[in-house]
């Protein structure tokens, strides 16, 4: 059974992420929750990404990602936070995955490590009568998230890949492939009525790490 905290996600805001080793399935919401609040979660910059035993059918982690500061990240924005998301993993080795970390413009793909950050499933931050809430969080010490290092940049390994890199993959330890959502090509409305095409293709794109992934 899933913490019934996740039911405070935002809407179509679930499992965005998801990548698999062996019995173990790793699941990352894609935005902060709304908890306990939507003012709460539209600032926050806490995520949180669950293990699951496939095997044993039970959920087995819960750890908190902490998303980078819009105003840096994509200041196109005007500092709207609740604009980053999450939209991909994929399994490296151990407890280490990489993480598709986006707006609708710019994605950066990080590594992190699980296994050194604290598993919080069943604690106090799966309670709704918890104050202040994961989400409300400023200071995360207490909390330990996935240590994370950057592993590419796509504005500047990949500066012609269309927004909303949606999918990941690793080829190989120099090479990954990333696939964008064009949202079936739907654009704007003409004045007519009709739905006009936005044109966005759906494009996968192969990148060459500029330092090989640690196998």
């Amino acid at each position: 059974m899933l913490p019934g905290i996740l039911s405070t996600r935002p809407q179509n805001r679930g499992f965005e992420g998801l990548t698999i080793n062996g019995n173990t399935l790793y699941l990352a919401v894609q935005s902060p929750l709304q908890n306990p609040t939507k003012a709460v979660g539209d600032k926050s910059r806490v995520a949180r990404i669950l293990t699951f035993d496939i095997r044993r059918e039970r959920v087995t982690g819960e750890y908190a990602y902490q998303f980078e500061d819009i105003t840096t990240f994509d200041p196109s924005y005007n500092g709207d936070q609740s604009q980053m998301k999450i939209s991909g993993l994929a399994h490296i080795a151990g407890d280490r995955i990489l993480v598709d970390e986006r707006t609708d413009k710019v994605a950066h793909i990080y590594e992190i490590d699980l296994a050194k950050a604290k598993n919080l499933l069943g604690g106090r931050y799966d309670q709704l009568s918890t104050t202040p809430s994961l989400e409300a969080l400023t200071d995360l010490t207490q909390v330990r998230p996935t240590p994370k290092k950057l592993i590419a940049d796509l504005s500047k390994v990949a500066p012609t890949l269309p927004g909303k890199v949606e999918g990941l993959a690793i080829l190989d330890p120099r090479t990954i492939v990333v696939i964008n959502d064009n949202d079936f090509g739907l654009g704007e409305f003409g004045a007519d009525g009709r739905l006009i095409d936005s044109g966005v293709k759906t494009r996968i794109v192969t990148i060459k790490l500029p330092k090989p992934l640690r196998w």
